[in-house]
């Protein structure tokens, strides 16, 4: 019979086989992608996170036309002016993807929030 000590060792080594992948997927948090074209062409932004982005505006403002973000724990606003003022284009606590802006948000994204 293995003594206490092997056991134990062996019982952290295989639970540490099934934490590994759980604590890798709550690392991913969310991430968002933005893209110039529809169909997704031509990227201009790839952020991911753990946590809140309070604010963020967009280094080339008002020229997205799609975009692709994931996550099932964060809500992600879409404004279209910067530092998160203005009409609110978008909003969704879930995996959103947009192949093609709609006329209203097209080429009008200003800035984002995400809130976890």
């Amino acid at each position: 019979m293995a003594n206490k000590s092997a056991i134990t060792f062996m019982f952290a080594a295989v639970l540490a086989l099934f934490l590994v992948p759980i604590a890798d997927a709550e690392a991913i948090g969310w991430n968002l992608e933005l893209y110039r074209n529809a169909e997704y062409g031509h990227k201009i932004l790839d952020r991911s996170g753990v946590g809140d982005d309070d604010c963020s505006n967009l280094f080339e403002n008002n020229s997205a036309s799609s975009m692709k973000y994931t996550s099932s724990t964060c809500k992600i606003w879409l404004y279209n002016d910067r530092h998160c003022e203005g009409k609110v284009l978008g909003e969704s606590l879930d995996t959103w993807n947009v192949p093609q802006f709609s006329d209203a948000a097209n080429d009008k994204l200003g800035s984002f929030r995400i809130r976890c």
